[in-house]
C-alpha cells in the first residue's frame, strides 16, 4: 500500500503593521540569509495584525521562512 500524504497547513505571518500600510512579503530558506525573495505585495494592509497564509510552491525546500517588510 502506498503511504499516506503528509498533511501540513501552511504556516500563518501575522502582520502586525498600521491598516492601510503597503507590506512586501518575503521568503528565504534560511533566517540569516543575504538576500531574501519577494513573494507578494499588500497595497492596502486591511487590518492589523493581519493574517497572511504562507503559502510557497511544492517543490520548496523543506525549511522556509518568511517576513513582512514595511515599504515607504
Amino acid at each position: 500500500a502506498a503511504p499516506m500524504p503528509e498533511f501540513r497547513p501552511h504556516p500563518i505571518l501575522f502582520i502586525d503593521f498600521p491598516a492601510g500600510s503597503k507590506v512586501r512579503i518575503e521568503t528565504a530558506s534560511q533566517l540569516a540569509a543575504p538576500h531574501w525573495t519577494p513573494l507578494e505585495t499588500i497595497t492596502n494592509l486591511p487590518c492589523s495584525p493581519y493574517p497572511f497564509t504562507c503559502c510557497s510552491n511544492a517543490s520548496a525546500k523543506p525549511q522556509q521562512f518568511f517576513r513582512a517588510v514595511l515599504e515607504p
